[in-house]
């Protein structure tokens, strides 16, 4: 079987655990092939499975990684359920985990251009520090911290 492990262009450091992903799959007859999602937008090579591993960078261009996965999902088999993709993309899905129980890091969402003040929110709920994420990213891109007050 032919599976497209979808990885991005340029990985800022390579996945440690990537080798032993491939030579598993290899080891059980299966032939793994590397698929940028953001390289060659011409035809999406023929799998059998496509399984998300490595876009780390799709949050520069969330639109475009959605119409990608959509594409490969429609020619393909795309082994992580589309619905659940779009559903992690944006951060709102931590808020619904918390409403059905799951402890998660205290969060608040400021949707863009609100005229909520972030300090009002730290003061209500009595944070000593403040994480500023955008909704739509990975790592620590855009993420900055401040200590209460600032």
């Amino acid at each position: 079987m032919r599976i497209g492990l979808v990885t991005c262009a340029k990985l800022p450091e390579p996945d440690p655990d990537a080798p032993l992903l491939h030579d598993a799959l290899v080891a059980r007859g299966h032939q793994p092939v590397l698929l940028a999602w953001d390289g060659d937008a011409g035809e999406i090579e023929p799998f059998d499975r496509v399984l998300l591993r490595s876009p780390w960078n799709y949050y520069r261009a969330p639109r475009r990684f959605l119409e990608w996965l959509e594409r490969v999902d429609r020619e393909t088999h795309l082994l992580n359920p589309l619905d659940v993709v779009r559903w992690n993309v944006h951060k709102r899905y931590l808020l619904e985990l918390e409403a059905r129980g799951v402890s998660i890091v205290p969060s608040c969402i400021v949707e863009r251009g609100a005229t909520s003040d972030v300090r009002d929110v730290v003061d209500k709920r009595g944070w000593e520090d403040v994480v500023v994420k955008p909704c739509i990213s990975a790592a620590s891109w855009r993420t900055r911290r401040f200590p209460r007050g600032h």
